[in-house]
């Protein structure tokens, strides 16, 4: 659902940038197929079941956003203002869900997970071991889901360049916090004229009480 933003034609083909700088174009089921990036895997490191998480759990959950995201682009498209969608039931809450999905189902988090598994000496062999951080992370959705909608603002960009936005196998864009004290700011293109930025409440505040200085 999230990459079909970013294509050109009904068959769903998008243009997509190898390592090498090689530009090519590609169904995104195939771009979601390539890596397996949430697969079963037994003890002996085969796949049992291919993108087992993908479909049970993550893409289960995307999949429920469609209509979500169809709102947000018509509200977009027709100029409205974005704060009178985000106060609209628990839609400020859901975007901030959805956001915080994109991050747990990252590589990266998945393997920090796998890492801390290592680390406590669990007797997992590193397949089950991975399995378990993909588990953990799905377990973590909600509550941080709960606890960012406290600490952040949700603000909604609209490009009216003529350069679109793109995204990458990571979607998100992150600022690194100005001081331990601070969270960092994250940047979500969900398609190439809109963007969503997840910025601190607290460095909202203190920015705010600069500009009144």
């Amino acid at each position: 659902m999230y990459l079909k933003r970013f294509t050109y034609d009904e068959s769903n083909h998008c243009y997509t940038l190898n390592g090498n700088n090689g530009i090519h174009s590609q169904q995104i089921k195939e771009i979601c197929k390539k890596n397996n990036l949430y697969e079963l895997r037994n003890k002996n490191g085969d796949i049992v079941c291919r993108n087992y998480f993908e479909r049970e759990i993550f893409g289960k959950i995307e999949n429920e956003y469609t209509p979500f995201f169809d709102e947000l682009f018509e509200n977009a498209s027709r100029g409205q203002m974005m704060s009178g969608f985000l106060e609209k039931g628990n839609n400020r809450y859901r975007l901030v869900k959805f956001i915080v999905m994109l991050i747990l189902r990252n590589q990266t988090s998945i393997d920090q997970a796998y890492n801390v598994g290592l680390d406590l000496g669990m007797l997992w062999s590193p397949q089950q071991a991975r399995n378990n951080a993909i588990l953990n992370n799905f377990k973590m959705l909600e509550p941080i889901s709960v606890r960012w909608s406290d600490e952040y603002n949700v603000i909604v960009h609209i490009n009216n360049t003529n350069v679109p936005f793109v995204t990458a196998n990571f979607p998100l864009i992150f600022l690194p916090p100005i001081s331990d004290e601070w969270q960092r700011i994250w940047f979500l293109p969900i398609s190439p004229r809109i963007g969503i930025t997840l910025e601190p409440i607290k460095w909202l505040m203190v920015k705010r009480d600069k500009e009144v200085e």
